[in-house]
């Protein structure tokens, strides 16, 4: 069995930092006892194709998806990319097989016409660009739902936030990787699997809007919200963290 966890989108100098600080015990281990490497530059020049070509192998100069609204020459508009031709991804591939895949919360990835195993997208959030709610088999997520609770959605707003909005974005991005580890260790005890795919992407969210929360709120923010807020970025990676653990 091959596992993929994806750490999405973490800033490097802070990964590094929390680790120098014991604050990512389980990403330690794991470097500890395997090998770190780099992506050369060259190859992350459109980094929104990366994600595409990650699911796919192929880059993006044959690909041509290098954004999720790539422009089609052919119409003179933006089009959304699920409505371009694409190569096939990796769990297609795999399916076609006979081989078995659990898929959770691909970001920018094609959805299967048909899947051996389980994709399931919009688990951690649902948002209506990058992270739609769907399952297959059609029913996994509503049942899991059941089991571990229904995902939050976080729609993102470009634009200025209230706080309490922002406060709320916080909790939910925090908890969010828990929810990938008690659905992944729900499905293990139930079915096996030639490849795991996880995908944190609560990481990417937390960094739109944590960053630099001040910059992105409204109005006046009391001290204990401003050090709540300001720790939100760091408090997602330590449960992605967690989690992978």
């Amino acid at each position: 069995m091959l596992a993929i966890f994806q750490f999405d989108s973490a800033a490097l100098p802070l990964l590094e930092e929390m680790l120098d600080d014991g604050r990512l015990p389980t990403l330690a281990a794991l470097r500890a006892r395997g090998r770190w490497d780099t992506i050369d530059a060259e190859a992350t020049f459109l980094q929104s194709s990366t994600y595409m070509t990650l699911c796919t192998g192929v880059d993006v100069r044959n690909h041509g998806i290098y954004s999720a609204v790539p422009w089609s020459a052919s119409d003179q508009r933006p089009r959304f990319m699920y409505t371009y031709p694409h190569p096939p991804t990796i769990w297609e591939r795999l399916t076609a097989a006979g081989r078995r895949s659990l898929i959770v919360d691909p970001i920018l990835a094609w959805w299967p016409a048909t899947m051996e195993g389980v994709f399931l997208s919009g688990w951690q959030f649902e948002d209506r660009l990058v992270s739609r709610g769907l399952s297959l088999p059609g029913g996994m997520r509503r049942d899991l739902g059941r089991r571990h609770g229904r995902p939050p959605r976080l729609d993102d707003v470009y634009g200025t936030r209230q706080v309490s909005e922002l406060l709320r974005w916080r909790e939910h991005l925090v908890a969010a990787p828990d929810r990938v580890a008690d659905a992944t260790l729900d499905l293990l005890g139930r079915e096996n699997f030639d490849l795991i795919w996880l995908n944190f992407g609560c990481a990417h969210k937390a960094g739109h809007h944590f960053w630099d929360p001040l910059a992105v709120t409204e109005g006046d923010v009391s001290e204990d919200d401003e050090r709540t807020l300001r720790s939100g970025l760091t408090a997602v990676y330590e449960a992605v963290d967690a989690a992978m653990g």
